[in-house]
C-alpha cells in the first residue's frame, strides 16, 4: 500500500508525516489530529505496521469529522477488518 503525503478525507485535505520513534518516546504508533489535519506515524515501524496504523488513523479522522464517537476497541477492529480485506484482496 503506498501511503501518500497527503489523503483528502471528507474534502480535506490531511498532511501525512513520519516521525522518528513515537513507540519509544510517546508510546504511540501514530497519531491524528483533525483540527491541525494531520496523521503522524513512526517511521521505526515495518511498512506493513505503517500501512496499518494509516488506515487506523483515517478511521479516527472520519470517526471525529462524523461524530459517530467510536471506541478505540471498535476503531482497532475495524482497521484489522479492513486491512486484512485490502491485503488479501490486493486492493491498493
Amino acid at each position: 500500500m503506498n501511503i501518500p503525503e497527503k489523503v483528502r478525507i471528507g474534502g480535506h485535505e490531511i498532511e501525512v508525516t513520519f516521525e522518528k520513534s513515537m513507540a519509544r518516546d510517546m508510546d504511540t504508533m501514530g497519531t491524528s489530529c483533525f483540527n491541525a489535519l494531520q496523521i503522524r506515524i513512526d517511521e521505526t515501524l515495518p511498512q506493513t505496521a505503517k500501512e496499518s496504523v494509516f488506515l487506523h488513523e483515517i478511521i479516527h479522522i472520519i470517526d471525529r469529522m462524523n461524530n459517530i464517537e467510536l471506541s478505540e476497541k471498535q476503531v482497532i477492529q475495524l482497521e484489522s477488518g479492513l486491512y486484512q480485506v485490502i491485503q488479501d484482496n490486493k486492493i491498493f
